[in-house]
């Protein structure tokens, strides 16, 4: 048989798991909270150069993007925004510097960012076959936990295709919908998983 060992914890003690620390409540309930004293995302002095431009893509770019809030990143075309977030979410290397989440570099595990970062490119990647609430759920079935019920999919699908504003376009093909319904419902395919 195994052997079972007690650690004393005192109310209000944090465990960090990554991002994010446990805590334990005056109830003696264990609450999940962002870790006190660390950002969720950083970026510290990125740099990437091009072959044949003289000027880098980024250059020196740090930025910290704390639990809860929502960003978005504006600038001209050629700014360097798209390759700011293929850092940020793993898909390139920097020249220099690196992406910080939760107090583990981005590019270590490819999967990192996958549920912890929302992110939905120019370029839309839902199929014009599918319905949006089969998009969605899709989604929800490819990114949330393996023991996640088919009930807890369903409400999650449900509730995001509301805060979208897409009930009424929930039975129609993504190939149907406007542009401003097509980005919702990109929008949507990110935030059912509560990044």
């Amino acid at each position: 048989q195994p052997a079972v060992t007690e650690t004393p914890s005192n109310i209000g003690e944090e465990l960090r798991l990554g991002p994010v620390a446990l805590v334990l409540g005056e109830d003696l309930a264990c609450r999940v909270r962002p870790a006190s004293d660390m950002s969720w995302l950083e970026a510290r002095n990125l740099t990437v150069n091009f072959p044949g431009r003289k000027q880098p893509a980024l250059d020196g770019i740090s930025l910290r993007f704390d639990p809860g809030q929502f960003v978005c990143i504006l600038g001209p075309s050629g700014a360097g925004k798209s390759t700011l977030m293929g850092c940020i979410m793993g898909f390139r290397k920097p020249d220099s510097g690196e992406v910080v989440a939760g107090g583990m570099r981005v590019g270590q595990t490819r999967s990192l960012p996958n549920g912890l970062i929302g992110y939905v490119p120019q370029q839309e990647t839902l199929h014009d076959s599918l319905t949006v609430r089969e998009a969605v759920t899709f989604a929800a079935r490819l990114r949330l936990p393996a023991d996640t019920s088919p009930a807890e999919i369903s409400a999650n699908v449900e509730q995001v295709i509301g805060e979208m504003r897409l009930q009424q376009a929930a039975e129609t093909k993504i190939g149907n919908l406007s542009g401003g319904e097509r980005k919702r419902a990109c929008l949507a395919a990110e935030l059912v998983v509560d990044p």
